[in-house]
């Protein structure tokens, strides 16, 4: 009993979490989502994955590498149960309030079946930077007296088909004047 080749170790899954988020450059309103890929889980064991929502955290240089989130507030929360390696979604976050750089993390707590894993926030693919978003400015009108507005091109070429098609019914109908005073003339001759 308990030799080597009658001895089994029996150990635990040591999961792991790579995350993806929706949306790297949301607009103030939106809601985010993390998909999450879990994989390390041995066959039949389940875990509770922990995901937080850090943020805002202002930008260095208009970006949201290399930020301190260690005293990041948690804007959102929320848990997902994974049962087997695979891909899982978050619900989507609160409505984003605030300008600023947010970011996911990951925590799945240790169980008799499976190791502690912790997936820090701040990773390049599930940060976002919301921005207020800037609406562009009318040109301003020129100044100086304003032209009349002719119509363009469209329109002069239309109105000058029209005049000449005007003279020409004129044109037409003063010859058949002639025409008929001159047939009336002739009659009375005859």
């Amino acid at each position: 009993m308990g030799q080597p080749s009658q001895t089994t170790l029996v150990d635990k899954s040591a999961p792991e979490v790579r995350t993806q988020i929706n949306d790297a450059k949301p607009a103030l309103g939106a809601q985010l989502q993390d998909t999450a890929w879990v994989s390390g889980l041995e066959p039949g064991v389940t875990v509770q994955v922990e995901w937080t929502l850090h943020g805002p955290v202002a930008p260095k240089d208009g970006k949201c590498q290399n930020l301190d989130w260690s005293k990041a507030a948690a804007f959102d929360t929320g848990v997902f149960t994974a049962t087997a390696n695979g891909k899982y979604v978050t619900r989507l976050s609160k409505k984003l309030d605030a300008e600023g750089c947010y970011t996911y993390s990951e925590s799945i707590a240790e169980t008799p079946k499976s190791y502690p894993y912790d997936h820090a926030p701040g990773h390049v693919t599930q940060t976002a930077l919301t921005k207020t978003p800037t609406t562009p400015k009318a040109p301003a009108s020129p100044k100086g007296p304003s032209l009349p507005n002719t119509g363009g091109p469209a329109l002069g070429a239309a109105g000058g088909g029209l005049a000449l098609l005007a003279a020409g019914g004129v044109m037409l109908a003063r010859s058949r004047r002639r025409t008929t005073a001159a047939e009336v003339s002739d009659q009375a001759a005859a």
